[in-house]
């Protein structure tokens, strides 16, 4: 998979053009931010050369 060393995945991605061409993902703080907002806890994300991950825990209250 072919790696641009000013953009990375985003240059990649780029390359198909059309709705991926012009897909990004927010940077690591907003991506938290929003997950947080949205009640979720222990966000974890790797951005590397394999792929994006973004983990996290919602716990709800008991009796639900």
């Amino acid at each position: 998979m072919p790696y641009c060393e000013q953009g990375g995945y985003e240059c990649y991605a780029r390359s198909f053009g059309g709705v991926v061409g012009e897909d990004m993902l927010p940077d690591d703080d907003e991506m938290k931010s929003m997950f947080q907002q949205a009640g979720f806890a222990s966000i974890e994300i790797s951005d590397s050369d394999r792929g994006y991950l973004l983990t996290a825990r919602r716990y709800q209250p008991r009796g639900r």
